[in-house]
């Protein structure tokens, strides 16, 4: 490659906003699965719930500045790739808010 030749834009950061915008909802599935199967063990279940204040928020911010930097950098199918990864965190969110509201979860 030459000095003045540019190297074409990719989706690999849309992709990598997609797929982190599924880490949020497994981790909730496998919580949901795991409080809801009470085996007596209360200390290990207040332990992930609390592990789940701290790992939801971070992958949470992890998935949005992937895909604020994939709006910015990639091609378009790297840019509609962000985007849905964002409708994704936004609906899982507005879900566990009307879950906890509720009392389901």
């Amino acid at each position: 490659m030459t000095e003045t030749a540019t190297r074409p834009r990719r989706a690999g950061l849309g992709a990598a906003a997609l797929i982190g915008a599924f880490v949020p909802a497994v981790w909730s599935l496998v919580l949901v699965a795991v409080v809801g199967t009470s085996t007596g063990d209360d200390s290990f279940e207040s332990g992930l719930i609390t592990l789940s204040l701290i790992v939801l928020p971070v992958v949470s911010l992890v998935v949005v500045v992937l895909a604020v930097a994939a709006l910015v950098s990639n091609n378009w199918i790297g840019r509609i790739l962000a985007i849905v990864g964002i409708v994704l965190l936004v609906a899982q969110g507005i879900f566990l808010g009307l879950a906890l509201a509720s009392g389901i979860a």
